[in-house]
């Protein structure tokens, strides 16, 4: 049974042992997303489950952890486990679901559910919310919600997130009050404990902070204003 997801910080796009070919020339500095510099995608992972407070979003348990395993692609070698090899990277907790967003209308999924997505990846900034990375699970009662993963592209040091990136900016339910859950849970953010959280425990730069700590603002404010999640996400996009 699949016990958890381990990605190597190394194997990342332009990281030195990226086994797909994307890897730096001499005098290069390339990142798939800009202001994320290769190898720090899995630290982003693990911030995004740690600024879940309570699991309000669900993001999975994430930890940074060190492995050995034949499968890891090494200065384009694979090596066997007697030979080192050993990469650091996220370990996420392994979810079981039913489907992706792909394979959903998003008329299936409540307010609610959509609505705690777009409160972490506003507060994160996250530039890669796509339909396939929001996993979707029918609980025992036939109700679906919905579990984040892949955050590698948030909290970066550029702040340029685009509309496109933000696969529920235009469902309908954006639109909709903030339940009285949501708008406590946003209130009670704490962003600088949040803030001395991703310096002192993941060394995230001071310009992402930065971009986190306007985010979070920004959020508070359009809350206390009385808007909706859509009214907030389309100042925070471009």
């Amino acid at each position: 049974n699949h016990v958890a997801v381990f990605k190597p910080g190394d194997e990342e796009p332009y990281a030195e042992n990226n086994p797909r070919g994307y890897l730096q020339q001499p005098g290069q500095h390339l990142s798939l997303r800009e202001g994320i510099a290769p190898g720090e995608a899995c630290i982003r992972e693990v911030a995004a489950y740690l600024l879940d407070h309570d699991g309000f979003s669900g993001v999975p348990m994430t930890t940074l952890a060190e492995a050995r395993h034949p499968a890891f692609n090494i200065n384009g070698a694979r090596l066997k486990v007697s030979e080192g090899g050993a990469s650091a990277g996220s370990f996420q907790e392994f979810i079981r679901c039913e489907c992706t967003m792909d394979d959903l209308s998003p008329s299936k999924i409540t307010a609610e559910e959509i609505h705690k997505i777009a409160i972490l990846d506003i507060r994160v900034m996250n530039a890669d919310r796509n339909s396939a990375n929001l996993l979707c699970r029918r609980l025992p009662d036939n109700t679906l919600v919905l579990v984040p993963i892949d955050h590698g592209y948030c909290l970066r040091s550029v702040c340029d997130v685009s509309w496109m990136d933000w696969c529920w900016l235009d469902w309908p339910q954006m639109k909709e009050p903030l339940s009285d859950k949501s708008k406590m849970y946003i209130l009670n953010l704490d962003i600088e404990a949040d803030a001395r959280l991703l310096r002192e425990r993941l060394s995230i730069c001071e310009d992402a902070i930065d971009n986190f700590r306007a985010s979070s603002l920004l959020l508070k404010a359009g809350v206390k204003a009385g808007l909706t999640l859509y009214d907030i996400a389309i100042m925070c996009c471009r």
